[in-house]
């Protein structure tokens, strides 16, 4: 099964997260085999509250601003990262831009070491704080990232 999201943009697998859910042995083969190819994919029967992902709209107003908008958010690992904008000891650089955030803080599990922890990759992931955008040049947009970061985590 297949699923367009807008004119104009390639047919995507869509996948049921309930047969996933339940280890549906063609629902497994199609998120294998649509990640092993498009890269991407359609999620449905996820449980998502459609308002939330309606809320993630203000992300597309967020991508279509100036550079110079954009680039007041701008962190290496939280916040706006430009196209080859991410370019650290783990991962190279992308031909894409994109908004990264780490887990917000009310979700942090205090104490635990794989969040807070002596390594590098603790440090690399989740030593940072959130870059938002202000909230003049991206209305709505962080209320709707958090709100989505906490539907989906």
């Amino acid at each position: 099964e297949t699923a367009t999201l807008g004119p104009g943009a390639m047919p995507l697998p869509s996948v049921s997260m309930a047969a996933l859910r339940s280890r549906d042995a063609a629902a497994l083969e199609a998120l294998r085999a649509s990640l092993s190819s498009v890269g991407f994919l359609h999620l449905s029967d996820h449980g998502i509250a459609s308002e939330v992902l309606g809320a993630l709209s203000v992300a597309r107003a967020f991508f279509e601003s100036d550079e110079d908008t954009k680039s007041k958010a701008a962190h290496p690992r939280k916040g706006f990262i430009p196209v080859d904008g991410c370019v650290n000891a783990v991962r190279p650089p992308h031909l894409h831009e994109k908004f990264s955030c780490g887990r917000l803080a009310d979700s942090l599990v205090a104490g635990d070491p794989y969040y807070s922890g002596p390594s590098d990759e603790a440090a690399l992931y989740f030593g940072d704080a959130n870059q938002w955008p202000d909230e003049a040049d991206a209305p709505g947009f962080r209320a709707a990232y958090e709100a989505a970061y906490r539907a989906f985590e």
